[in-house]
């Protein structure tokens, strides 16, 4: 993916979300205004902003992903809409709801934030560990949502407001274990933490490659931001094994990999599922053993996505006008995404009320019509009376009856400087083809 390789840290939006439940993050207008109902009709003025709320964790041992992942894709969507003329003549404001990583908190906010802005336009966001008790709350509310949660709960997704922008996490296992089988390690130590994110990998890949006739020597889940693993890192080391699969956050990547260096284990290949492509995992890593040049030799990340896609560019140059440097990564790039493919569905709907586009999701995705990538892109080609698909910053959604896409899942290698490259590729087929 030489669109994504990480030649310089990516310095994304810094501050840490702590306090109220819902809280005002940012807005890209001029002037703070009132959020205004989603059942604005076909048009407006600049005077009534639509109100997209990312719903995530902004504290709490998932925090990272509101953080990092989620808000900053939101934002960039944003400012390419605003900066297109809004959507029907509306700005668009964005807002963040903390779901606070824990389920039985996540309803009460959900709640919360419903009866203080009841005319939500739309919500990015909604983590693997909370979908499953917000999205039939929002989807009974009648409020899109984009999503990258990959919970096995949600793989026949019935709720016709909630679009996955990624495939499940069933999936994302079935193709990590098809990666490691195809670089040749038949015998593995599995070390994942016990984050719902995690683990909503964890099984998959634990069965899809026992199926496929791997074995895994061991299966250790350890507690998240922890003093030392080394009893873990132990264990796998008397072992013996080709290598380890892991999935953790960054801190307790960082600590990982230092016991690993400290009893000598280093050079063990390692593979990181998808929780491991952010450049604060990356960076963790490099600093824990002594560098890039160091972990390039051994450690690889797998994950869904495409190597290239032509809606990366665009999405590129607006990242450098809001952060001066850097480069978005995966959830910035799904998250971004979403903003914009629920702004092109409203333009072609000729409507922003919720229930009317909907419907629209599915006639912007797709390979049908004239392919655009970015969002003014579309408006002019929908303006002109044309049907067309969204090929954005991640490529296609092609959505299925599940509301779901199918993609191709690649294996990366990192070279010495802390960027990526492809080192194989499984098609979607090959990957979603049980379903």
């Amino acid at each position: 993916m030489s669109m994504i390789e990480r030649a310089m840290p990516w310095r994304g939006f810094p501050r840490r979300y702590k306090g109220s439940a819902i809280t005002v993050a940012l807005s890209l207008l001029a002037a703070t205004a009132a959020a205004c109902g989603s059942s604005s009709g076909s048009s407006g003025s600049a005077a009534s902003p639509l109100t997209f709320d990312v719903y995530s964790n902004f504290t709490g041992a998932q925090a990272s992903s509101g953080e990092n992942f989620i808000l900053p894709g939101a934002r960039l969507g944003a400012k390419a809409i605003n900066d297109a003329g809004g959507i029907l003549g509306h700005r668009v404001n964005i807002i963040t709801t903390d779901g606070l990583s824990d389920p039985a908190d996540a309803v009460p906010t959900a709640q919360r934030l419903l009866a203080q802005h009841s005319g939500l336009t739309g919500i990015i966001g909604i983590g693997s560990d909370i979908a499953p008790v917000v999205v039939p709350i929002f989807n009974s509310h009648q409020i899109p949502m984009m999503s990258a949660a990959g919970t096995p709960a949600l793989d026949r997704n019935t709720n016709s407001y909630f679009f996955r922008e990624t495939q499940p996490d069933s999936l994302a296992g079935t193709g990590v274990a098809a990666s490691v089988l195809a670089k040749g390690y038949k015998r593995v130590v599995m070390i994942f933490d016990s984050s719902g994110t995690s683990q909503s990998d964890a099984g998959p890949f634990l069965a899809a490659f026992k199926a496929k006739g791997g074995t895994v020597l061991a299966n250790e889940v350890i507690q998240p931001d922890q003093p030392s693993y080394r009893t873990e890192i132990a264990k796998m080391a008397s072992l013996h094994p080709q290598a380890l699969v892991t999935e953790t956050d960054p801190q307790t990547a960082g600590t990982v990999f230092s016991d690993m260096k400290q009893l000598g284990v280093l050079g063990l290949p390692v593979i990181g599922g998808p929780e491991a492509d952010t450049a604060q995992y990356v960076q963790a890593l490099a600093q824990a053993v002594g560098g890039y040049k160091v972990a390039s030799k051994w450690f690889y990340e797998a994950y869904s996505s495409n190597a290239t896609t032509p809606g990366f560019p665009f999405l590129q140059s607006v990242f450098t006008k809001l952060y001066g440097k850097g480069q978005p990564n995966p959830g910035n790039r799904i998250n971004y995404d979403g903003m914009i493919m629920m702004a092109l569905a409203m333009v072609a709907a000729k409507s922003t009320v919720p229930s009317v586009y909907v419907k629209y999701i599915t006639r912007i995705s797709g390979h049908t019509g004239t392919r655009v990538t970015n969002y003014a892109q579309g408006v002019a080609a929908l303006r002109a009376g044309k049907k067309i698909y969204y090929d954005g910053a991640e490529g296609v959604y092609n959505f299925n009856k599940y509301l779901w896409p199918s993609e191709p899942f690649v294996l990366w290698g990192l070279d010495a400087h802390g960027a990526v490259h492809p080192v194989l590729t499984l098609s979607a087929s090959q990957v979603s083809g049980s379903y």
